[in-house]
């Protein structure tokens, strides 16, 4: 069974998305769909219609988009749904899928499994379209490089903030690459990593993704990263007010507590985590099977001592990198 996680705000394209992942998998009677959905009306009965017609099972929640409090409240709500499934995806609610995504996915996990007993597969996905009411993939995937997950170039770290926007690079081959960070919107790996590295409420939207990969590395969680992904996403336009933001002013002006709030709160948190500030965040905190400085010595971040090599290290390959030309995976554009 693959346990589901989608944490959906706002979205019109949930049910596409539901509706897609179904139809495509080559077994869907085995998918669970855990879905937290804020929005201002439920489509609960929509979306257990979808999932009945192939055989998926829907574990529901709904709250109204006022009192949502962000996308990691959201899936720290979905891990309370889960119900030990041995696989997780997890997922944005604007994403389109190949066929036999399901099959393809096990097939990636078993081959890096053979180097890695806890792997996580993630990336950003390469991007779909809507075009006259039709899914399109406009740019098709490279078929000589792999991507990999990097800080942007203009990234730094100083004492007041750990967060940092990574973007996605090409590598030359087709193999199999560990990385040092996760796409937060497209998770595969064992059930276990929910319980393992569960998802903080406190934490906002940026910073998700340095919790969830540092808090699963350093508890002996592998990040890979696959030639291909069968997956692929929606990306928002960049600079354009969206309402399916969590902080549009529509909501905001309806909420007590405000966006500029939270945000403040999620980097005092994210800096408590990463900078060790403080000892007491528990199953929330870092792991001991390694530490922060092994994390630098692989990946180049340094979050002791506040400093970021940007080339590659000896295990990620080749140091000629070249950005991927389409940069919709940078963390502001993914939600």
């Amino acid at each position: 069974m693959i346990f589901v996680s989608i944490a959906a705000f706002c979205d019109p394209w949930l049910p596409f998305t539901v509706r897609d992942a179904c139809a495509k998998a080559v077994h869907p009677e085995r998918l669970v769909f855990a879905v937290f959905e804020q929005d201002v009306l439920p489509r609960e009965v929509e979306l257990r219609a979808i999932t009945g017609r192939c055989g998926a099972g829907l574990r529901y929640r709904h709250a109204h988009p006022v009192q949502s409090q962000g996308v990691c409240w959201a899936r720290a709500g979905i891990g309370e749904m889960y119900g030990g499934e041995p696989w997780l995806l997890q997922i944005d609610s604007h994403m389109l899928f190949e066929p036999r995504w399901d099959e393809q996915l096990l097939a990636q996990h078993a081959e890096v499994a053979q180097q890695s007993p806890k792997p996580i597969i993630t990336c950003y996905p390469w991007a779909f379209e809507m075009e006259n009411g039709a899914p399109t993939v406009a740019q098709p995937p490279s078929s000589t490089t792999t991507l990999v997950m990097r800080p942007v170039p203009e990234a730094r770290l100083d004492p007041s903030s750990a967060t940092m926007m990574f973007r996605t690079e090409h590598i030359a081959g087709r193999n199999p690459i560990r990385g040092c960070h996760v796409a937060a919107g497209f998770v595969f790996a064992q059930g276990a990593l929910l319980g393992a590295a569960p998802y903080d409420p406190m934490l906002y939207f940026h910073g998700e993704e340095q919790s969830l990969a540092l808090r699963a590395w350093t508890r002996g969680w592998d990040i890979w990263h696959m030639p291909h992904i069968p997956v692929y996403h929606l990306y928002k336009r960049p600079h354009t007010e969206n309402r399916s933001h969590h902080w549009h002013p529509e909501w905001e002006a309806q909420r007590e507590v405000k966006h500029h709030h939270r945000l403040a709160r999620s980097e005092e948190r994210l800096a408590d985590l990463l900078y060790e500030r403080r000892k007491d965040l528990g199953g929330l905190g870092l792991g001991s099977d390694r530490s922060l400085d092994d994390y630098a010595v692989f990946s180049g971040i340094d979050y002791r001592r506040r400093s970021v090599v940007q080339e590659y290290r000896p295990d990620y390959g080749p140091l000629r990198l070249w950005s991927a030309r389409y940069t919709g995976g940078l963390r502001q554009n993914l939600v």
